[in-house]
């Protein structure tokens, strides 16, 4: 598992006189707002004078949806940011501010073209090296309970593994462990740990899936959470992911891994490093996030139009994450 178990949060069902403790892991104060660290202030810093730099301007920071194949499907098109290499071999986007999409046909089997077939290495140099590991993702009783956001901020609760293992038991007396159906029922939320601080219970939850108060609700859980553009380069300590929504129907979470790619996890199905198409996925607001072709959606099509922006997420021996 990735955490130990450590503290309560006490939780109070304001419809009865029970009291019902979730166990949950505080390392850090779920109320400092910034890290106290040097290195990450200053990156804060030096990307918010970046960002309104960029607002005053009027230019977009790194999305356009015309670069993106959820919105409009571009086949055999370079799945690289249109970069150029000076001189000395360095990546430069001098001549390309915006971060758009090269609009070049990839090399046949590719997914980049000819000027950017060394795309996949300019990518891994925008790691930092704390990209967290699939680990025990595919465990049952992990598999079957948790979801796309436990797996952005890489967060393992026991409590909900717990749960799940016990309903397994209680409805497979024999060939636990095993996925079943009941655990998706314990699948963190975006913005429950954060309200179950501040009231104690879950009555007052509101679910709007739009950007504005997703990004909210995920900042409130985790405070150390920090906005930042594809093309940034994350602080040390951490890693980037990114947040999508299908605008008032759902969301969605992805993370990118220390090759460079993306990865992310559908529900309480696998961890994939695949957007809708099959493709890799090495710029996900590039890649197809529209699921509503697939059968099993007929009935409740899911496609994630919205794209919300980037992140970085510390790394779980730095800084602890919250879900529940």
């Amino acid at each position: 598992m990735n955490k130990t178990k450590k503290h309560s949060i006490v939780i109070h069902n304001k419809n009865s006189n029970t009291t019902k403790n979730t166990k949950k892991i505080l390392k850090t104060n779920p109320k400092i707002k910034i890290s106290n660290n040097i290195v990450v202030r200053e990156y804060i810093s030096n990307l918010n004078s970046k960002l309104e730099a960029r607002k005053a301007q009027n230019k977009m920071n790194y999305y356009n949806k015309d670069d993106d194949n959820t919105i409009f499907r571009h086949k055999n098109r370079c799945m690289c940011i249109d970069y150029d290499v000076k001189n000395n071999g360095d990546y430069s986007l001098i001549n390309n501010p915006e971060q758009r999409r090269c609009t070049r046909k990839t090399e046949k089997g590719k997914s980049f073209c000819e000027k950017h077939k060394n795309c996949s290495n300019e990518l891994r140099r925008m790691t930092t090296g704390y990209e967290p590991k699939e680990n025990n993702w595919a465990q049952p009783y992990i598999e079957s309970s948790h979801n796309c956001y436990s797996y952005f901020v890489d967060d393992i609760n026991n409590d909900i593994v717990d749960k799940c293992e016990r309903e397994c038991h209680k409805n497979n007396r024999r060939g636990c462990p095993k996925k079943i159906s009941q655990c998706g029922n314990f699948k963190p939320q975006p913005g429950d740990y954060h309200l179950l601080l501040k009231e104690g219970t879950l009555k007052n939850k509101v679910k709007t899936y739009q950007c504005p108060n997703m990004e909210r609700k995920i900042m409130d859980d985790n405070p150390e959470l920090i906005k930042t553009e594809f093309s940034q380069k994350c602080p040390k300590n951490y890693y980037k992911g990114a947040m999508v929504v299908d605008p008032d129907h759902t969301f969605h979470f992805y993370r990118q891994n220390g090759d460079g790619t993306w990865s992310h996890k559908p529900g309480t199905l696998p961890v994939t490093g695949k957007d809708a198409s099959g493709e890799t996925i090495y710029v996900p607001h590039f890649n197809n996030r529209n699921y509503t072709n697939e059968k099993k959606n007929d009935d409740n099509p899911i496609n994630y139009t919205s794209f919300c922006g980037y992140y970085c997420v510390p790394q779980n021996n730095f800084s602890s994450t919250f879900v529940v």
